[in-house]
């Protein structure tokens, strides 16, 4: 079952727009090639921050013990 994940707000489409309005002239060879867009995960390519397995039980998705905010 997926996670629920709420819409974007007004100001967060607007940064993104700009964002790629003020990519849009790069080309793939210069810069689109090492470039990851994900809503999911912070990546940076070619850098390792260490190895780190997370485990939780399937009903625990949610719970106030596994859940760390930023």
């Amino acid at each position: 079952k997926p996670t629920y994940k709420p819409p974007l707000h007004d100001k967060q489409m607007d940064d993104r727009d700009q964002w790629c309005c003020c990519h849009s002239y790069q080309t793939v060879d210069n810069f689109w090639k090492f470039v990851v867009v994900s809503d999911e995960i912070s990546v940076r390519c070619g850098e390792q921050r260490g190895k780190t397995r997370v485990t939780r039980k399937k009903d625990g998705k949610f719970h106030k013990t596994v859940i760390r905010r930023k």
